[in-house]
């Protein structure tokens, strides 16, 4: 019924309205990340806001420099560079020898995903949190979740 909805809409005849996407062809090697599906969500908070980049298909090395590239050295350098999606660093997490080591990187926000509170009702001019990577004091990398400037918002980038 829908197809003759659409076909008659469309001059008659039935129309894909959604096309299934190209399959996946990795080299022996790549990394598949794929930005589409929904990144993990910190407990006590919702997605708000996921920008996908759909499947990313990379040599590893090629996500390293990507990373390396949009990393920060200080606070609002990050604004700076184009933003990532939570997806990629759950993958990071994954992989962590992925993750480059100059010891000038701070760390990354992942701005393409926007958090927020469960339960939250109103009353904060920006409420949005989003996901971090940082060197703790041992040198080790940690995740965690962070309130999110108001010029990290959707509209804001």
């Amino acid at each position: 019924m829908l197809s003759q909805m659409f076909g008659r809409f469309f001059g008659g005849r039935p129309t894909i309205i959604h096309a299934p996407p190209p399959p996946i062809s990795a080299a022996p090697g790549d990394v598949v990340i794929n930005t589409t599906k929904t990144p993990f969500t910190p407990k006590g908070y919702k997605v708000h806001f996921h920008e996908s980049q759909g499947v990313l298909v990379m040599r590893p090395e090629d996500l390293t420099q990507m990373v390396r590239e949009r990393a920060h050295t200080a606070f609002y350098d990050q604004l700076r560079k184009p933003p990532m999606s939570a997806s990629i660093l759950d993958f990071l997490l994954e992989h962590p020898e992925l993750i480059p080591t100059d010891p000038t990187i701070r760390g990354f926000y992942f701005r393409d995903t926007l958090y927020i509170e469960k339960g939250y009702k109103g009353g904060l001019s920006y409420p949005y949190y989003v996901r971090s990577l940082f060197r703790d004091e041992r040198g080790k990398w940690k995740a965690d979740i962070v309130w999110g400037d108001p010029d990290w918002g959707p509209m804001g980038y």
